[in-house]
């Protein structure tokens, strides 16, 4: 009984950890092609209307409180076939974070007037960011996926002697 009882336990933690792995691969995937899809997107000129740094609180998973978050707003118009399009993403994939520096950071690279070089989405033109770079956040469930991976493999070939 032990013995069958220590395989169905090792089955389900090859399950749930094969999951949790396949999850994380996928959603690093997802972020990833959200972001290099980005560079294959056609370019026009636009302006920079106003910049702004936006203010949140994010809950603790710990019941200690909420965290200051900060993110980035660059406001910005480009025009298409004469439409005029509004647009305040610098990057594909925006986020957030409690280091109001790096904010300030981005901020400071456009200034009110300033023209910049656009990308926008050729299916759908309110569509668009200042950058095609590709975040270093987006190897964050990719990192997750392949810890949860590196068990999974070891139990699984454990189990299968």
């Amino acid at each position: 009984m032990s013995r069958e009882l220590q395989k169905k336990d090792l089955k389900y933690f090859v399950l749930g950890f094969g999951l949790a792995s396949l999850l994380s691969l996928a959603l690093g995937g997802v972020f990833f092609w959200i972001q290099y899809r980005v560079k294959s997107w056609p370019t026009v000129n636009g302006r920079i209307m106003d910049t702004s740094i936006s203010e949140s609180y994010s809950s603790n998973s710990d019941s200690s409180g909420s965290t200051l978050m900060y993110s980035a707003n660059v406001n910005y118009v480009y025009y298409i076939n004469g439409q005029e399009y509004t647009c305040d993403k610098v990057a594909a994939m925006s986020y957030s974070t409690s280091d109001r520096s790096d904010i300030e950071a981005i901020i400071n690279k456009y200034n009110k007037g300033d023209n910049v070089v656009v990308l926008y989405n050729p299916n759908a033109y309110d569509d668009a960011c200042l950058s095609a770079e590709i975040s270093w956040m987006t190897l964050i469930p990719f990192i997750i996926g392949f810890v949860f991976l590196i068990p999974t493999v070891i139990v699984l070939v454990i189990s299968r002697r």
